[in-house]
């Protein structure tokens, strides 16, 4: 049935409306005009639901793919990049592909906004709230930006409507819709469920009082609902979820922060409403406070306009006020969520003056000047990476647009080396020249570029960490200026990094290019390519053309009179794709065929890519990591580019003149850190093995879960792996083993690195840690768990052993309990 609203009222819908749809406008004028690219989390959001598009388009019904859909994510949960498939699965998605679902979420949220104010209190109240929340400069700027907020938003309002709805009606179907509403805003936010304590408590509260257990059946149908929803996500993720929750303080210096209970601790979101709202509307909630009539102050509760609805909606808003507060980091965007209830309370305001107290002519103006001045203010920007909508007209008219000019010189580090993929480090911390809004400005044009942060050690004398960053990394980038932007504890390692590049022989500046405000910006390469790559003759397989050993001195621009490492120059042909997915395994026997070393690796590093097939010839570099004495030696080669194919092999002899010791590193060696991570784990060193994890992860060009360069290194080490098992050599299938089950680990394939340590134990039954890495994976992952004593114990005892846990002499009640319950050794065992 249609609403028929008093013609004085129809008249202030009206003019409401069309100034909503003013805001819409300059909305969409501030989408199409701003020059400025995403930055830092924007740019992350964006990747992610690439990703997302990415995996979709390679449905398959598989347990490998599922586990990628379920863990691509672990950080942010994943609601916002699923709604973003309608797009990003057909399509490259970018900036203007998130505004899109921008706006559909926006019309969602408004008409959420509109059933609160009717089921509350009229329909009148309910068009009012939603134009009022569509001029709200906090709605229209996270509106603009792709973030996880306004869906979020759109969650938290469909809890409040569905508990307001159930609050006035309590029955199943508003219990169903609550459960629905509060899984959505935990796979938007999982912190998003603290807007919800207050309603949530009171419908508890209420049904325990009053001893209606119908009640609480229905809020178990709800409870249910959302754990049915939001389960499978977070049953596989929730220890990430309680990891990065314990790690959020280590973001700190992204957002704002006060001294705990100073005045600005306390007043910091209320000081943000006008930004939220704009200085003209911020103080209309107000409005619904007033009494009617004014003398009515005695029953002052009977009388206001909002009435006992108000007074809980507002009360669900100060308890989320309050919550917030309480946490330390401070954000305009973490409360916006709060502002449908705002937008209500104002509108139930407006509605009462208009009735009530003032002519409507004289108020009609008050409002449209009021509303103006929201639209002034509005497209304003909650988040770098974002013009204002004046600055962005500005920009427009000056022909000033950095997107584009960073996308021009993007373009240009790829014109040498387009066979070939490339990780640059990225030193400073800006907005514009973030190693996120590079990454998703070379991923929109396709560029075989991956940009990541450059120096995340908290001090510059981690000097192995920073090493390994070298090592890995083909380039580096830095700009002309001295600002490094928001480094926080990480400036010392990234000024180590940028001193250690300008002085080293083996780094040089490639380029500086101009590029808008950012200045000049440098490009560090290595001083020579480790990987060349031209066009080459049609071959119907990959073969090696020669091998040869080459003087550091002749390739690295150095005197050969000083003392100069030596490398393996090796040459291969054959076509884009299969050299791609070629494996090498490289040994150098004596001539009596003792082994001597092992250069085992991806060829080309893993960097060759083939947009399309061509015949190529690659000529790589290997750094002389093997000490080998002057004489003869024989090289044996096998390599395979299809894995059902046999092995091919070449034994070549190679005479040494002088004694070859291991050399400078020319060629990345990106499983480097996978031997390291091997080797922390075999020792139970965690601080290691987390941070060479964190490392091996997050210096890669495609996320771990994605790539199929793992495969490769899979099958490297499988291969490896049976040989060692042929030959009965002990050491190497440990270390084999600890390497595979790294891999496992890093792709969340918790079932295959449980069986790498269920072997580990048999082989090594002297080493505590395997039984204990086992233990984690059943009780956590695998959930296979037959003994569950055994496993705590299991899991316990290496730290009991190191002292780190309840040593002999320490009699605490947790340790008494835990010897108790016999799952650490009693004080009296020796």
């Amino acid at each position: 049935m249609a609403c028929s609203f008093p013609p004085a009222e129809r008249r202030l819908l009206q003019g409401t409306a069309l100034m909503a749809m003013l805001a819409l406008m300059l909305l969409l004028a501030w989408n199409l005009l701003d020059p400025l690219p995403p930055a830092w989390d924007e740019a992350q959001h964006l990747l992610l639901a690439q990703q997302y598009g990415d995996l979709w388009q390679r449905w398959q019904l598989s347990d490998d793919w599922w586990r990628q859909w379920v863990f691509l994510s672990q950080r942010y949960p994943p609601l916002t990049y699923w709604l973003s498939l309608v797009i990003s699965s057909w399509s490259t998605f970018d900036r203007a592909g998130g505004q899109l679902i921008n706006l559909l979420l926006l019309g969602i949220l408004a008409g959420v906004t509109q059933r609160l104010g009717a089921v509350g209190w009229n329909p009148t109240v309910g068009w009012l709230a939603a134009g009022l929340l569509l001029l709200y400069p906090g709605i229209t700027g996270i509106s603009h930006v792709y973030m996880t907020d306004l869906t979020l938003c759109v969650g938290v309002a469909l809890a409040f409507w569905a508990s307001l709805v159930y609050w006035t009606q309590p029955s199943g179907l508003p219990a169903l819709m609550l459960g629905i509403s509060l899984g959505l805003v935990l796979l938007a936010k999982w912190n998003g469920v603290l807007f919800l304590v207050f309603p949530l408590g009171a419908l508890l509260l209420r049904g325990l009082i009053q001893k209606r257990w119908r009640v609480l059946l229905h809020l178990g149908l709800t409870g249910i609902t959302a754990f049915l929803i939001c389960f499978p996500w977070y049953g596989p993720n929730w220890l990430f979820v309680i990891s990065n929750g314990f790690n959020y303080a280590a973001t700190t210096h992204y957002y704002i922060t006060c001294a705990t209970g100073s005045w600005c601790w306390w007043t910091t979101y209320l000081r943000w409403l006008p930004l939220q709202m704009s200085w003209g509307l911020c103080l209309l909630p107000l409005l619904s406070l007033i009494p009617l009539p004014p003398s009515g102050i005695r029953n002052w509760r009977h009388h206001i306009p909002c009435g006992s609805v108000g007074l809980a909606v507002g009360l669900t808003y100060v308890s989320g006020y309050l919550i917030y507060t309480l946490i330390g980091i401070k954000d305009p965007r973490f409360t916006l969520p709060l502002l449908p209830l705002l937008a209500v309370l104002s509108a139930v305001g407006i509605q009462h003056l208009w009735r009530q107290w003032w002519h409507p002519f004289k108020l009609g103006w008050v409002l449209l000047m009021l509303a103006f001045m929201a639209l002034i203010q509005a497209s304003q920007p909650l988040t770098p990476g974002a013009s204002s909508l004046g600055e962005a007209i500005s920009q427009q008219t000056r022909g000033y647009h950095p997107q584009r000019d960073l996308q021009q010189w993007l373009a240009t580090l790829t014109e040498a080396e387009s066979w070939l993929r490339s990780t640059v480090g990225v030193i400073p911390n800006l907005p514009l020249l973030s190693s996120e809004t590079l990454t998703y400005l070379a991923r929109i044009q396709s560029l075989p570029l991956v940009f990541v942060p450059a120096g995340q050690v908290t001090s510059a004398e981690q000097q192995e960490r920073l090493q390994l960053e070298f090592n890995l990394l083909d380039q580096f980038l830095h700009h002309s200026g001295e600002d490094l932007g928001k480094v926080g504890p990480y400036g010392p390692a990234k000024s180590f990094i940028l001193e250690s590049l300008q002085t080293s022989d083996l780094w040089t500046v490639s380029s500086e290019t101009p590029v808008s405000v950012l200045g000049r910006l440098q490009v560090f390469r290595r001083q020579h390519p480790p990987i060349q790559v031209e066009m080459a003759d049609p071959q119907s397989e990959v073969t090696l053309e020669s091998i040869q050993l080459v003087q550091g001195c002749e390739i690295l621009t150095q005197s050969c009179e000083q003392a100069s490492p030596w490398f393996w120059q090796l040459e291969w042909q054959g076509s884009s794709t299969d050299l791609a997915n070629t494996v090498v395994w490289l040994e150098v026997e004596t001539p009596t065929g003792d082994l001597e070393g092992q250069a085992d690796h991806l060829l080309a590093s893993g960097q060759l890519r083939s947009p399309q097939v061509s015949p190529l010839k690659v000529t790589e570099w290997l750094d002389g990591t093997l000490d080998l004495p002057a004489g003869s030696h024989v090289i044996q080669i096998r390599w395979q580019s299809d894995p059902n194919q046999p092995l091919r092999t070449e034994r070549i002899k190679v005479q040494i003149p002088d004694a070859l010791h291991a050399g400078v590193s020319l060629l990345p060696q990106p499983n480097a850190p996978l031997q390291r991570m091997a080797a922390a784990a075999e020792q139970g060193d965690l601080d290691q093995l987390s941070s060479h994890l964190s490392l091996w992860t997050t210096l890669r060009h495609t996320p771990v879960l994605l790539d199929p360069q793992l495969d490769l290194t899979v099958r490297l080490l499988s291969q490896r792996l049976q040989e060692a098992e042929a030959d009965q050599l002990l050491n190497d299938q440990i270390s084999l083993h600890y390497q595979l089950a790294m891999i496992a680990v890093a792709r969340m394939d918790a079932s295959t690195a449980q069986d790498h340590f269920l072997t580990l134990t048999q082989i090594q039954p002297e080493n505590h840690w395997n039984p204990a890495f086992l233990a984690f994976l059943r009780l956590l992952f695998t959930h296979e768990v037959q003994d569950l004593g055994q496993e705590l114990q299991s899991l316990l005892y290496p730290f009991v052993e190191r002292g780190e846990l309840c040593a002999a002499k320490d009699s605490s009640d947790h340790c008494e309990l835990l010897r108790r319950w016999q799952l650490i050794p009693s004080a009296t065992t020796p």
